[in-house]
């Protein structure tokens, strides 16, 4: 199936283009599918800090493997592979386990079993958006 919108795009594989970065491998065809999904996200959802946190990582990872490139400075190769595993680090503190313990928290707040394979990104957050109101 073909997505364009945080309206059909299963929760499941929002989470796993974040994780891997692939969006033609969970449904997103074109980069101008997944940069209107992440503006429809943006707009309608927000991003959180781990989010923005990832995004400075990436950005700095980068940075650094210009400037590697050149001057071929050695020590910034090592460097550029500890930023690779903070990287990795933060995406896996941010999706896995907290992702499936999302799902189930707010199956319980419904009351009903939340499918993330079924369950757009749209309906989910507000899902969210409903049980932070209930607090």
């Amino acid at each position: 199936m073909k997505y364009n919108s945080i309206e059909t795009l299963p929760i499941y594989n929002y989470n796993k283009i974040i994780e891997t970065g692939n969006f033609i491998k969970f449904g997103v065809q074109t980069p101008e599918d997944w940069e209107k999904i992440e503006k429809e996200f943006f707009t309608q959802i927000g991003y959180s800090e781990k989010y923005f946190e990832i995004m400075r990582i990436k950005a700095d990872l980068v940075l650094t493997k210009a400037n590697y490139y050149k001057t071929n400075n050695k020590a910034l190769k090592t460097l550029i592979e500890v930023k690779k595993a903070k990287l990795t680090q933060t995406i896996g503190e941010q999706t896995g386990g907290d992702f499936t313990l999302m799902v189930a928290q707010v199956s319980k707040f419904m009351g009903f079993r939340v499918d993330p394979k079924k369950t757009s990104v749209k309906e989910f957050y507000g899902y969210i958006k409903l049980a932070q109101t209930q607090e």
